[in-house]
């Protein structure tokens, strides 16, 4: 029986299993991109550390040149060496273990004073990986860096001429044809650190040593000369040759393998962003399952009626629920992996058009652990969406088949609690960490660490509080919206109105999605504005630093942070995931949309109604947020102010400058949310299919 009635509910309910299904797709695809994304580059960069790699590394100060003395004062951390003794160590050390050997200098070129580093490397290189244009480099050959081959307008056949950086000596000069040029690597987020300028053979590295020298000592007692280069030797395992000069450090970087947390490490800040989104996008799934839920289970009241009558129990309903969600969860989880892996893959094929030049791997990286990572949240996502329609569904009474009952959607299952008691403890909670804090700061009482943790319980009680302070208000927000429309001339202002006030409750996550999403935004705009301004600003300093203009703290710091951009990618998620609710909750509205069908509202005018309630609770959050966002801040750095010794109480003029900034800045972010929730309201608009009242009833009934 139980699985007859997946089958029926999947066929009944398919737009809400489609939307569930797609936004759990939505999030895995932009957490997939993320971690993906981190993989490639964590990937790319051990596949680069060839010319550096390994577990364990020795430093030489490599002594060079006949009548070269190895003068050691007893004060050096590295060991001194002839170049031959270190040649040979190398050589024994490969026959062991895999060992390279990495002999380098600086030098400049022309009239630039900038330093290149120059590298002969022992160990076999990819060079066609690496390669631009050219081919490896031979003896009397080097290949540049891209970056050094734009700066000095050469390429492939041309000369170059090198003088030694160290200005304790006679300068020298050596000239090499260059063979190659290599790929760029500094293409975001595919950062590549090769460790030199410039390359040369490693049977070069002896001249090179002793034409480019990284300095040169004189004994001022015996006249000797001691000719120094710098070598590094690194290698893999345990090697019996270089064990006494193993330092126990890494030169450079080395390959590390995948990790979660190295993933996270190797993201840029786009790539923050879209972990952040894809976070956003799985609470936002968890917390609109409970309005999808209430709209799925109303929607199906009369037919889980009907199937109790029959026989069915609530667990039969219940299991055949979960049963169902599992099902299409699976969809989203294989969708939502294999979104996110294209959307790696078409991002590389995008970065190689633009970037021919640049050092890109060949196709993105995907560990296993990461597979079984998303399939795990996913199923704990879907467990988590699945048990509230289930639960609603199981709560619906037989006689519900036979007369009509309150809508399940609307319907409470504990008694409410009003907002006096959050608003309490929010008002102690906050108190008491002020009056924490102050103490912490001016040092009253000694034992810090039972401060910090007393400051913490506080900020988690003022946390919550603030939590149930914005749900209750996202709710109250709804219902004033809804009146204030309802007031209107217009039959589809009427019905919009109408509609927030009949279904409050499936709108609470719109509401309280733009409300904390728009003040976040509001609040990064005036941090900036504050912190722009002195790095220090919050710890102390001497007078008052200067105030730039708005068009450079904006265009500087702001935008240029990447600040803007990423927050509006987070609006915009929300305003996704919001969009998705409400459309997989219109069956909620079909006996109200087929009233209003027939008492004569039409097809375009129910189309303005659903448009305009989107946007109206939407953007009145988002207007209400932003403000409430930028008033915290100021409040907060006036606060820090007062209460801090440390922190600096700088003029009204300057504190009502940078609120200004502040809040021209938050007035911004409340027109891209404005725009963005906009655009998702028009969607719904375009998406509502008005029709007859029969033709309206019978598509909300599958």
């Amino acid at each position: 029986m139980i699985l007859r009635l997946v089958r029926e509910q999947l066929r009944s309910m398919w737009r809400y299993t489609a939307w569930s299904a797609a936004l759990l797709a939505f999030a895995l695809a932009l957490a997939t991109y993320a971690m993906v994304t981190g993989a490639t580059v964590a990937a790319q960069q051990d596949a680069s550390y060839e010319f550096a790699p390994k577990e364990h590394s020795a430093f030489f100060d490599t002594i060079v040149g006949p009548g070269s003395a190895v003068i050691d004062h007893g004060t050096l951390d590295v060991p001194r060496l002839p170049f031959d003794e270190v040649r040979s160590l190398v050589a024994k050390a490969s026959a062991e273990v895999p060992t390279t050997a990495v002999v380098t200098t600086a030098a400049t070129t022309g009239s630039s004073k900038d330093w290149l580093f120059v590298a002969a490397v022992s160990s076999p290189i990819r060079w066609q990986r690496y390669l631009a244009s050219g081919s490896a480099p031979g003896h009397g050959e080097v290949a540049l860096s891209y970056s050094v081959a734009q700066t000095l307008g050469i390429g492939v056949g041309d000369r170059i001429t090198l003088d030694t950086a160290d200005s304790r000596g006679p300068k020298q000069h050596m000239t090499f044809v260059v063979s190659g040029t290599l790929k760029s690597g500094t293409v975001a987020p595919y950062w590549t650190n090769l460790p030199a300028d410039i390359y040369a053979p490693w049977s070069d590295a002896e001249e090179i040593a002793l034409g480019l020298p990284s300095w040169r000592e004189t004994d001022a007692s015996t006249g000797a000369v001691t000719t120094v280069i710098s070598t590094v030797v690194s290698w893999n395992g345990d090697s019996g040759t270089l064990a006494p000069y193993d330092t126990g450090e890494y030169w450079g970087n080395q390959a590390e393998g995948f990790s979660l947390g190295r993933a996270w490490q190797n993201t840029d800040q786009p790539g923050y962003w879209s972990i952040a989104a894809a976070a956003l996008a799985v609470v936002g799934m968890v917390i609109a399952a409970f309005g999808m839920g209430r709209a799925q289970a109303e929607a199906r009241t009369k037919w889980a009626a009907t199937v109790r009558v029959l026989g069915a129990t609530r667990r039969t309903i219940a299991a055949s629920s979960m049963i169902e969600t599992t099902i299409v969860s699976l969809a989203g989880i294989a969708l939502g992996l294999a979104a996110g892996v294209a959307a790696v893959a078409a991002n590389l094929a995008f970065l190689r058009a633009r970037h021919p030049e640049a050092l890109l791997p060949t196709g993105p990286s995907v560990p296993p652990v990461l597979i079984l990572l998303g399939v795990g949240i996913g199923l704990a996502i879907s467990a988590v969406v699945a048990l509230v329609p289930a639960f609603w569904t199981s709560r619906v009474s037989p006689v519900a088949a036979l007369k009509p009952v309150t809508p399940i959607g609307e319907a409470a299952v504990s008694r409410e609690v009003g907002v006096a008691w959050p608003l309490g403890i929010f008002g102690a909670g906050a108190l008491a960490w002020t009056a924490l804090f102050w103490v912490y700061e001016r040092g009253i009482y000694k034992d810090t660490d039972a401060i910090t943790v007393a400051l913490w319980i506080a900020f988690v009680v003022v946390a919550v509080s603030a939590a149930a302070l914005l749900l209750e208000g996202s709710r109250a927000l709804v219902g004033r919206v809804g009146a204030l429309l309802a007031r209107g001339r217009r039959p589809w202002l009427i019905a919009a109105g109408d509609g927030l006030v009949a279904h409050r409750r499936t709108f609470t996550f719109a509401s309280l999605s733009a409300l904390a999403l728009t003040g976040a935004m509001a609040w990064a705009a005036t941090d900036s504005a504050i912190r722009a301004i002195d790095p220090n600003v919050d710890f102390g300093g001497s007078g008052e630093p200067p105030l730039p203009s708005f068009a450079s703290w904006w265009q500087d710091d702001f935008q240029a942070s990447g600040r803007a951009a990423g927050l509006g990618i987070i609006i915009g998620v929300a305003t996704v995931v919001a969009v998705a609710v409400t459309l997989a909750s219109r069956s909620a509205f079909a006996a109200d949309a087929a009233t209003r069908s027939a008492l004569g509202l039409t097809g375009a005018g129910e189309r303005a109604a659903a448009a305009t309630r989107q946007w109206a609770v939407m953007g009145s959050a988002a207007i209400g947020g932003g403000l409430l966002g930028w008033a915290v801040r100021v409040v907060v750095r006036l606060g820090g102010a007062a209460l801090s010794p440390r922190e600096l109480a700088y003029s009204a003029h300057w504190n009502l400058t940078v609120a200004a900034y502040g809040l021209a800045g938050s007035a911004l972010m409340i027109g891209v949310a404005l725009g963005v929730t906009l655009a998702g309201s028009l969607a719904i608009g375009l998406l509502t299919r008005a029709g007859t009242p029969i033709e309206t009833l019978r598509r909300a009934a599958g």
